[in-house]
């Protein structure tokens, strides 16, 4: 009987997991209920394994986890306005309850798990590139070609390689109703995790007709990857290529790996793929990277966020030993803004809402050294923790971030947080454990 009883938790802790991997195409509303029922649920079912679980671990893996988000939240105490401060950070409150969760309550993170999260996540984004290539054929089509609708679903593909993703989505944005997130860089975030995600699948699946399926998945993602136009997306993935050939020990899948990843690097460059990143985008980073280099501001068009880094960075030199508080920070970058005549946005001239755009300034910005620090010893526990345990996966996927988080605060936006939030609670649980067994 009480085995039939933990049987039955498990199996319904499994549909939940299932259910809260979906959250990329649920309404944000859906998707934090979701996630609030997974929590409750595993606070009142497996209630009994905290005191077991603090008693052998106490608080240190928290404190890893969550060190630098705590940090944050005291750092609220030194704004202006802590009620707002402390508003502002629930979008990212997953940040401290999802590890506090997965530590002490949840059961064993198995591979079986991960796998199981990983198909309702890779399939949720199979469906956003489903939906969004849909939509910019639709777009296109209205202000452009009236034509494309009827095309082969080939000549669509042709047709939208041509052009740029922002241009066609604005085509998109600007005739239909889209409903979901349109920011390159976190829908391109969500397809490289749901490519090491797939490529986790398909190393540990045994069926061909199933390793056959997540390899046509995953060249699915790079090309959506590329056509997104997420430069550091990009360079992330062209920086973790090389350790798909380092994971793959059969030399005959290693050089079929080797082949197909040239074949669509010349499909790529036949269809014109790759002639789409000749754009004012590719443009403004390269100058942005050669105005750093050289610290000139002068530089024709300079790309805005080298006006950012450098009032980031200025501000920093102020006050970097405790910050200005994680709720003062966008009012000091404002002011910075309007007191050096910066222009920081497309659409606002001056003094806009535009942040730090890079969260280790964010959090050096926040909350000083102690926060900086907190973020960077997560990442050396983490990366530790993973090579340890062998989890090359779990490398990969602290990478996206590591690299990430260099252009944008991926950790203060849902799109940023959930996936940072979950699948890093799932891999760091599932490596603790293995190791604690050895």
């Amino acid at each position: 009987m009480l085995t039939r009883i933990n049987n039955s938790k498990d199996s319904l802790f499994n549909l939940l997991l299932l259910l809260v991997s979906f959250y990329p195409i649920l309404k944000e509303a859906l998707a934090s209920t979701s996630l609030i029922i997974f929590i409750v649920f595993n606070i009142l079912v497996f209630k009994d394994n905290f005191k077991k679980r603090y008693e052998e671990f106490g608080l240190k893996p928290f404190m890893v986890n969550t060190g630098f988000y705590i940090i944050l939240l005291i750092s609220c105490l030194f704004s202006d306005n802590i009620i707002l401060s402390v508003k502002g950070m629930k979008s990212s409150i997953l940040l401290l309850i999802f590890p506090f969760i997965v530590i002490y309550f949840t059961p064993k993170v198995t591979i079986k798990r991960i796998q199981l999260f990983s198909i309702g996540y890779i399939t949720s984004n199979l469906v956003l590139i489903i939906y969004f290539f849909q939509i910019l054929v639709k777009g296109m089509a209205i202000d452009r070609n009236h034509r494309l609708l009827e095309a082969n679903v080939l000549d669509k593909i042709y047709y939208l390689s041509q052009y740029p993703y922002e241009f066609a989505v604005s085509k998109s944005l600007k005739h239909l109703n889209v409903i979901f997130e349109t920011h390159q860089v976190y829908l391109s975030l969500n397809f490289l995790i749901a490519l090491i995600l797939a490529i986790y699948c398909f190393f540990y699946v045994k069926n061909v007709l199933a390793k056959l399926s997540f390899s046509i998945i995953g060249l699915i993602f790079i090309t959506a990857i590329f056509y997104f136009q997420s430069n550091t997306t990009v360079l992330t993935l062209l920086v973790l290529m090389p350790s798909l050939l380092f994971l793959v020990r059969n030399k005959r899948l290693k050089l079929l790996l080797i082949v197909t990843l040239l074949v669509i690097s010349v499909i790529g460059f036949k269809a014109g793929l790759f002639k789409i990143y000749n754009n004012k985008n590719t443009w403004g980073n390269i100058k942005l990277i050669s105005a750093i280099l050289d610290s000139d501001s002068e530089k024709q068009d300079v790309d805005k966020r080298f006006f950012i880094y450098k009032c980031a960075i200025f501000l920093a030199k102020q006050n970097y030993f405790l910050g200005y508080g994680a709720g003062d920070v966008q009012s000091e970058l404002n002011n910075c803004y309007d007191e050096n005549n910066y222009v920081v946005s497309e659409y606002r001239s001056i003094g806009s809402e535009i942040n730090t755009h890079n969260y280790y300034l964010y959090m050096l910005l926040s909350s000083g050294f102690l926060g900086l620090g907190a973020i960077f010893y997560f990442f050396f526990k983490s990366f530790e923790l993973a090579i340890i345990g062998k989890n090359y996966f779990y490398v990969m996927f602290l990478m996206v971030f590591v690299i990430g988080l260099l252009t944008e605060n991926l950790l203060v936006r849902m799109m940023g947080v959930f996936p940072f939030a979950i699948i890093n609670g799932l891999f760091y649980s599932n490596c603790r454990s293995l190791r604690d067994e050895q």
